[in-house]
């Protein structure tokens, strides 16, 4: 798991010095913990903070001191054999093999990371740019490096679309299906629909400002749902500026509200298995298939 990190300052008032403060994620077997990364007060200076791998109430290891204030990206990972690892900007702070990482049971493997989201005393944190990974495939299977995530939506239609839309004024689609990850999605205020499948709907994205050269992945998200109870598949599709398709991984789709959203994430590009660009993605286009 990667992720940048701010601790802002802030007085400790509940924690001693060096003491252990506030979680900061915790791996888990279910609803079970295993180890958690921590951060504690810099026994010098409440303006500092550290950071530490905890199983239970044992500390495995702890990093250098660090500034509240600024921004750092936190990579920490671990394999089956209790072997550890965290890197802050990319360099490691500590590592360590052949160790329990369980606090409970003798499994060495998580399927849950909990993040707390809290901070001791007056001060607090701002987490950004979360990536997860595991060890799987040929590619994203080991530290990333610093990670920075942005966020694009629709902005105009595609070359492609089949789906009807709700209102039918104005007749483009892409307004239908623009709603932010900030904001309350508009549910059934805007809306495109198909009742047949193998139509499909392509949509344009506003271009990156600030991401640059290559992608590590793309994510495209929707919220979906059906109108009456049953089943039916659909999939994400990318097409490139040539209009060549390709199609992603197809989900099923049984739910008739919009939550869960429907994901798919692009590690490299479906049609050739090139590197992704934001030259190649901006100009080319995401869309949804029924089938």
């Amino acid at each position: 798991v990667g992720f940048a990190m701010l601790w802002t300052l802030g007085s400790s008032v509940s924690n001693a010095a060096s003491g252990s403060a506030s979680k900061i994620v915790t791996f888990r077997v279910g609803a079970t913990a295993q180890c958690k990364l921590v951060h504690t007060r810099d026994s010098l200076d409440n303006t500092k903070f550290r950071l530490s791998l905890v199983v239970n109430t044992t500390v495995l290891a702890t990093s250098q001191a660090l500034f509240g204030g600024q921004w750092y990206f936190v990579e920490l990972r671990g394999n089956t054999n209790g072997t550890y690892e965290l890197r802050i900007n990319q360099a490691t702070e500590f590592s360590g093999s052949g160790v329990t990482t369980a606090a409970s049971g003798s499994s060495n493997q998580v399927d849950t990371l909990f993040f707390d989201l809290d901070c001791d005393g007056s001060g607090s944190v701002l987490y950004d740019d979360l990536a997860v990974t595991n060890t799987l495939g040929s590619v994203n299977n080991t530290f990333l490096g610093d990670q920075v995530v942005e966020e694009t939506l629709p902005t105009s239609d595609g070359p492609v679309l089949n789906f009807s839309i709700f209102p039918t004024t104005p007749t483009t689609h892409w307004d239908k299906v623009d709603d932010p990850a900030t904001a309350a999605p508009d549910d059934d205020v805007t809306y495109v629909y198909s009742t047949t499948a193998g139509q499909k709907d392509f949509y344009g994205f506003g271009p990156f400002g600030f991401l640059q050269g290559n992608l590590t992945a793309v994510q495209v998200s929707a919220g979906m749902r059906l109108t009456s109870s049953g089943s039916r598949n659909m999939h994400f599709r990318f097409r490139n500026a040539a209009g060549t398709e390709a199609a992603g991984t197809t989900q099923a789709l049984a739910q008739t509200s919009y939550a869960p959203e429907k994901t798919q994430i692009f590690e490299r590009n479906p049609i050739d298995a090139s590197v992704l660009t934001v030259t190649v993605v901006n100009a080319g286009f995401f869309g949804i298939q029924v089938d």
